[in-house]
């Protein structure tokens, strides 16, 4: 058994009628013999077996309920149940998830349309491969600082919240710096393995610390290119709710709100897609009476991080240099690659 939310990810489904696709199984050698049966999430797929339930120490009553993809699982976990609302895991990579009353496509830059685990609501999916993992090569190569003492110099490390609070006001200052973080070529929606990360903009009177703020908004902005395309859509964005180690920094909550123009909900709990799958779990036993009800019992809102109207003006103006920036970065890695 499988989902749809899992089903669309391997390309075989037709995302309509929720089915395997003839015409796609043909094109790759499958016939849907091979293939698990499709099921909605929170259906029942059976009951423990006694040899299962003796390894468990549970009961052979208990069902087992058919699930979902890890991130659309994170969505329910963090409330993201209604159309017009915005799910970001704030990992090593950054995956966005938009939820919609109908799919979007674009051949040019490959949202992933799935189905939402929630009847009648579709996902479109989004990563920044490179999301968390700049900041901890910030934190690996920047931020440390050498302390003297009656022994030999000993480096210590600086921690992300340290460096959170050095960045802190730093807005103004760092008007001109930019970091692209394309260490793996850039994504959605420029697709181009041969760019590589850039920093630019720097003068005598920067540090470590306006670089550090440059990671983070380099990130915002990134997250930024699928968010200005759910809006074209006709998308209506409510919030952005947001777990991760990313949500935990003040900071970059406040970047991300004031970049993208949408409040910031930050959430208490970190294992939103296990809260998500015990969500469908009690729906498809009957516990909750629906995913709003067991949202309303599994999940606590923390903080909701408002837009700053003059900020939102700083950081309009600033990512339309950003975007400027991106074909200049690009012309100069493809004049690169041809003077090889």
């Amino acid at each position: 058994m499988i989902d749809p939310s899992n089903a669309a990810m391997t390309n075989l489904m037709d995302i309509h009628k929720k089915i395997w696709d003839d015409c796609l199984l043909d094109a790759a050698g499958i016939s849907e013999a091979r293939l698990a049966r499709i099921s909605e999430s929170g259906e029942v797929a059976g009951r423990l077996t006694t040899e299962a339930a003796g390894q468990l120490g549970l009961s052979s009553s208990v069902k087992v309920i058919n699930g979902g993809h890890d991130q659309y699982c994170a969505a329910i976990g963090t409330g993201a149940i209604e159309a017009g609302q915005l799910f970001l895991s704030a990992g090593t990579a950054w995956v966005l998830i938009g939820v919609l009353d109908k799919p979007i496509f674009n051949p040019n830059t490959y949202i992933a349309i799935g189905r939402h685990i929630i009847k009648g609501l579709w996902g479109a999916l989004v990563s920044v491969p490179t999301g968390g993992v700049a900041m901890e090569w910030f934190k690996e190569n920047f931020g440390i600082k050498l302390v003297s003492g009656n022994q030999d110099a000993k480096v210590l490390d600086e921690s992300l919240k340290d460096i959170d609070k050095k960045a802190l006001g730093l807005m103004e200052r760092a008007r001109n710096v930019y970091f692209y973080p394309y260490f793996t070529g850039s994504g959605y929606p420029n697709y181009n393995t041969d760019v590589k990360a850039a920093l630019i903009g720097l003068g005598l009177e920067h540090d470590r610390y306006d670089m550090a703020l440059a990671v983070m908004e380099g990130i915002a902005f990134e997250i930024n290119h699928a968010i200005e395309e759910f809006r074209e859509k006709g998308c209506k964005l409510d919030n952005l709710r947001m777990i991760g180690g990313g949500s935990k920094s003040t900071l970059w909550t406040d970047i991300i709100a004031n970049v993208t123009g949408i409040p910031v909900i930050r959430l208490k709990h970190t294992e939103a897609a296990c809260a998500g799958a015990a969500i469908i779990a009690g729906v498809g036993c009957g516990i909750f009476n629906d995913y709003t009800d067991g949202c309303s019992h599994i999940i606590r809102e923390e903080t909701i991080v408002a837009v700053d109207d003059s900020k939102r003006e700083f950081y309009k103006a600033k990512y339309g240099k950003y975007k400027q920036g991106i074909k200049a970065i690009e012309e100069f890695f493809n004049l690169t690659n041809i003077l090889r």
